[in-house]
């Protein structure tokens, strides 16, 4: 609700439990557009998720993901194993 154009929405519950928000400018991401998805730190994923939902909702392609760290539980091996993600702390 921030940005003074037009947005699509996707709201997530972060790792600690509070309901958030991600907006995306309508037309940021042209169809068929590659998109490197950069996220400092991947506990549950969700921000992430939200993330691509956004880029894939405007026809984006994610071309694959990158962390700091990327922890592996059972909140991030969907994203783990459909996404190239890469991290610079190794994970299992």
């Amino acid at each position: 609700g921030k940005l003074p154009v037009k947005t699509d929405r996707v709201e997530f519950v972060d790792y600690t439990g509070q309901r958030k928000a991600l907006e995306l400018r309508v037309g940021a991401i042209q169809p068929g557009m590659r998109v490197l998805l950069v996220d400092e730190w991947i506990e549950t994923g969700a921000q992430s998720k939200a993330a691509i939902e956004l880029i894939e909702n405007q026809g984006g392609v994610v071309a694959g993901v990158a962390a700091i760290n990327i922890d592996v539980n059972d909140h991030t091996r969907p994203l783990l194993a459909k996404y190239n993600c890469e991290a610079a702390m190794p994970f299992d």
